[in-house]
C-alpha cells in the first residue's frame, strides 16, 4: 500500500473513528515524515558512575527531605 493509499485510510478511518492503526502503519513505514518530533529523538541515560570517596553526594539533600515526607 503506499503512502497516499494509506493516509486515504487514515483520513476515511479517523470518520468512523478507528484511526489509529492505519496512522501505527504511515509512522512506522515513514517515520522521517508521520512520527511527532518529540517521538523521533530518545534520549540516552547518562552512564552511571561511582562517587569518589571524599566527593558529596549531589543527592543527598533530596533524599533526606523523601525520607521525611514519606509516611510512617
Amino acid at each position: 500500500m503506499s503512502e497516499s493509499q494509506l493516509l486515504a485510510v487514515v483520513e476515511a478511518s479517523a470518520r468512523a473513528g478507528s484511526w489509529n492503526a492505519a496512522a501505527w502503519l504511515l509512522e512506522r513505514r515513514w517515520p522521517e515524515r508521520w512520527v511527532k518530533p518529540s517521538a523521533r529523538t530518545v534520549a540516552t541515560p547518562a552512564p552511571e558512575r561511582d562517587l569518589e570517596p571524599d566527593e558529596p553526594d549531589p543527592f543527598a539533600d533530596v533524599v533526606d527531605i523523601a525520607k521525611r515526607r514519606r509516611p510512617r
